[in-house]
């Protein structure tokens, strides 16, 4: 499941899209869309998860508004949000050792290759993670670490090291490979993204609770929908500590 299991990531992928239009400049931290529960787009009903009301990119991160990023995909469009999905090395092989399934992303493309239509519609959920895509949770982890590393993607592996059996000598050490480097246009981009993910940490239920770790956890959670009526999965994405993965 963790390397060939291809699932929606549902809300985790809004730190996706918050990547892309925080570094695009189409948004800042002072930024602010209007959620009113209720969303149209091009005569199709979507909705939010509440009310949320005049609200910034780390706020909406933290209480995973849908109107937000709707209102934001719209702006970015749907290539820019592939461009930074595949930043991010989603729809790709990651490399490891044992190989792995390359996923697919959300888009007009994939949809043509699988003889699918693609409507405008589409891009509102293409941004939250809610509409045809497959990830594996190896790939979001990457998403996490990535974060994490405030932009710098290492390749995953699974072989620490080798050692010559009779001898004990060491014969090879793995050396983390940076696969991918998301350059950076303006200095607070993580900073908003992964304090929208702190804040997430501490609102959450009770029983579930991370706040007395003694470290802050960054976390970003997701329901994607199933292909089942009225089924969702769960998804969960972070790291910790927050300022010191």
């Amino acid at each position: 499941r963790c390397t060939y299991g291809l699932y929606r990531p549902g809300s985790t992928f809004k730190t996706v899209t918050a990547t892309a239009g925080l570094n695009e400049g189409v948004i800042d931290g002072s930024s602010t869309f209007r959620c009113l529960h209720d969303y149209m787009y091009y005569g199709s009903h979507f909705e939010c998860t509440g009310t949320h009301f005049d609200i910034s990119v780390r706020r909406a991160i933290e209480v995973s508004c849908n109107v937000f990023f709707y209102e934001l995909a719209d702006r970015l469009g749907i290539d820019m949000i592939t461009k930074y999905a595949q930043l991010y090395g989603l729809g790709q092989h990651t490399g490891l050792e044992t190989g792995d399934a390359a996923g697919y992303l959300c888009n007009p493309e994939t949809f043509a290759a699988h003889g699918i239509p693609w409507y405008i519609g589409y891009l509102t959920q293409a941004a939250i993670g809610n509409q045809d895509a497959g990830m594996t949770p190896l790939q979001m982890a990457v998403v996490a670490s990535t974060i994490g590393n405030r932009g710098v993607r290492y390749k995953p592996y699974l072989v620490d090291s080798l050692y010559d059996y009779a001898t004990e000598k060491l014969v090879s050490k793995t050396e983390p490979t940076i696969a991918e480097t998301i350059k950076t246009n303006y200095d607070y981009v993580y900073d908003l993204i992964i304090g929208g993910m702190i804040d997430a940490s501490h609102n959450i239920p009770a029983q579930y609770s991370l706040s007395n770790l003694g470290f802050d956890v960054a976390i970003k959670t997701g329901t994607p929908q199933t292909t089942g009526v009225d089924a969702q999965n769960s998804f969960f994405i972070g790291f910790a500590p927050a300022d010191d993965p």
